[in-house]
């Protein structure tokens, strides 16, 4: 199983960046599959160009709208 990771290794994810989905999933701490739960719940991810992004501001608001118990899309 693989070890949560440690705190002081995750990055800021800043809601005026588009983050490519590698640097995403490293700078949030997420694996493939808390990804792929994440877009069921409604993470928005852009793909163009054969390659997927997420934008900060999306980010900010999915996590938003999971507080307030409401749908993100």
């Amino acid at each position: 199983m693989r070890q949560k990771t440690d705190p002081e290794e995750l990055g800021v994810i800043e809601d005026h960046v588009t983050y490519p989905m590698s640097q995403f999933m490293k700078q949030a701490g997420i694996g493939r599959h808390a990804l792929t739960q994440l877009r069921r719940q409604g993470l928005r991810v852009i793909r163009t160009g054969g390659r997927a992004f997420v934008r900060g501001r999306d980010f900010s608001a999915f996590l938003g709208a999971l507080q307030s118990g409401e749908s993100a899309q």
